[in-house]
């Protein structure tokens, strides 16, 4: 049997003079993923397997609410 993989999606804490915090959300979770996706400013990096949103105390709180109630609006 393979191990269980990470299913916690995972906030990067940005530098203070960042202009985006990543986040990334395993693939598993369509639905966070699709939410994520209709935030203002979300961008995918293919690189690195990680979304960003500009580092702004809004984005932040839009996120972790969205996240919380999982677009159930």
């Amino acid at each position: 049997m393979k191990a269980a993989k990470n299913q916690n999606i995972l906030i990067y804490t940005a530098l203070p003079k960042a202009k985006r915090f990543k986040v990334y959300i395993p693939f598993l979770m369509k639905a966070e993923r699709e939410c994520f996706k209709k935030l203002d400013s979300s961008f995918y990096h293919p690189q690195q397997n990680l979304w960003s949103l500009i580092n702004t105390v809004e984005n932040l709180k839009k996120l972790k609410v969205s996240l919380a109630v999982k677009c159930l609006k």
